[in-house]
């Protein structure tokens, strides 16, 4: 049951995304979008990365802060992101070796 209620509350998100839409919104959204793949295969690379790096940092190491856990989430999770598209965008794309590796046009 829970699978189907995640899939119906996507579904009802983007409708509403959809009606709402503003001109930047849909730029940043369009910017994002070609990188959608390469963000799935390498995110889990780059989050790796980042939780690595970031459990070296002694403030960071301090396990009672709540805090610092919750900026290191965030950290974690924005390089999973932005890592892949500038992956993508600077390295991947540019050479044709690449692009046929990765199903890119």
């Amino acid at each position: 049951m829970i699978p189907y209620l995640g899939i119906a509350t996507v579904m009802y998100i983007s409708m509403l995304l959809e009606h709402h839409q503003t001109l930047v919104f849909s730029k940043v959204l369009c910017s994002i979008a070609p990188s959608t793949y390469i963000i799935y295969l390498f995110h889990t690379t780059f989050e790796g990365f980042t939780k690595a790096v970031i459990h070296k940092i002694p403030a960071f190491c301090d396990t009672s802060s709540e805090v610092m856990f919750t900026l290191g989430a965030v950290v974690v999770v924005f390089i999973g992101i932005v890592g892949p598209i500038a992956l993508h965008k600077y390295v991947l794309s540019r050479f044709k070796i690449t692009r046929f590796m990765f199903g890119l046009k």
